[in-house]
């Protein structure tokens, strides 16, 4: 995660993006790459014992917003099914995980997925702001 992480901190750097919007940019992709590996990889190595992982990651910017295509041959999943779920009242009723993807929703402005080519193909759009 580390180096598409660097790769897309390099990118928006050379394009002039401050380093809140990197933060928030680095963020979203560990929460997404996390998901993918744990839940779409992982689990399926343990039953297949494959391996022909593969994750696509293109990064854009087009006028005020950050585009993130990010593409995997994983288990399907579509993250904009999951529910809201139900913040703890104290820090002692928190559980560890099962946050990742509401950070990902509060970060964009828009999310959109489809399961094509037997490839899950989510895309989310930022602000640059």
């Amino acid at each position: 995660m580390t180096t598409a992480q660097d790769a897309a901190s390099q990118f928006l750097t050379g394009h002039g993006v401050g380093d809140k919007v990197q933060f928030n940019v680095g963020l979203v992709l560990e929460e997404v790459l996390a998901n993918i590996i744990e839940h779409g990889y992982v689990s399926e190595f343990k039953k297949t014992k494959k391996n022909n992982n593969i994750i696509e990651i293109r990064l854009s910017l087009v006028d005020d917003e950050i585009i993130l295509d990010i593409q995997d041959n994983g288990t399907p999943f579509n993250p904009l099914e999951v529910a809201q779920p139900v913040l703890p009242r104290t820090l002692e009723e928190a559980k560890i995980g099962g946050l990742g993807i509401m950070l990902i929703r509060k970060a964009a402005q828009h999310l959109a997925y489809q399961w094509r080519d037997n490839r899950n193909c989510l895309q989310i759009v930022m602000s640059l702001r």
